[in-house]
């Protein structure tokens, strides 16, 4: 671990429990620029890192196919703004961001927490689902869910400023609603409208459109 300078790993690591925290840059690509670490946990916290490598990451693409974390992924890099697209994992996720957005079908078989430093929280036709619980949160901004399904054991939204829950219509469709579902309980909202919420929200100003 190192508090003033960058941090890179040198070698292959396979370690139970790897937490990098570094002023500037956390690099895991090694020498031979391969990532093929084995992890329990790995928690990071930094302020950037170099080109997309956050994102393929999270993703799991590219040097990072190779990678593997087993329980958790702890990932907040605060001078970033995440887009995210598809991914599924079999590890928790916890995400700090300077903003997110959620644009494509993200699944893990435990918990899912995402959160957005600076800037808003955004999901926009895309799919969030949890075997564990889910939270979203926006320290300075707003939450905004368009066109999206949102599902785990259990869902906390907070917000500084405003909640968003919208549906969204194409042309030449019919409006399709955003659904937010806790637990076993049934996925409300449809054509357009949201009929209910089992969710835990925190907000200024929460609010719900149909089309």
């Amino acid at each position: 671990m190192s508090e003033n300078a960058d941090v890179n790993l040198i070698g292959r690591v396979d370690a139970g429990k790897m937490r990098a925290k570094a002023q500037n840059n956390v690099n895991l690509l090694t020498a031979s620029g391969q990532a093929n670490h084995r992890f329990g946990t790995l928690s990071i916290e930094c302020r950037r890192m170099e080109g997309q490598n956050a994102k393929n990451l999270l993703e799991g693409n590219g040097v990072f196919r190779s990678m593997e974390v087993r329980d958790m992924l702890d990932l907040a890099v605060t001078d970033e703004k995440l887009v995210l697209g598809s991914l599924s994992r079999n590890c928790s996720l916890s995400l700090k961001f300077k903003s997110i957005d959620i644009v494509g079908r993200v699944s893990t078989s435990k918990s899912f927490h995402a959160q957005a430093l600076d800037g808003d929280l955004n999901l926009n036709d895309a799919s969030l689902s949890a075997g564990g619980d889910v939270g979203l949160m926006s320290n300075r901004g707003s939450i905004n869910v368009k066109h999206s399904d949102v599902a785990g054991n259990s869902i906390h939204m907070k917000a500084a400023r405003d909640i968003n829950i919208h549906a969204a219509k194409h042309s030449g469709s019919r409006a399709k609603a955003s659904n937010i579902r806790a637990g076993k309980g049934n996925a409300y909202g449809s054509e357009g409208r949201t009929k209910g919420l089992f969710a835990l929200i925190e907000c200024l100003n929460i609010q719900r459109t149909s089309i």
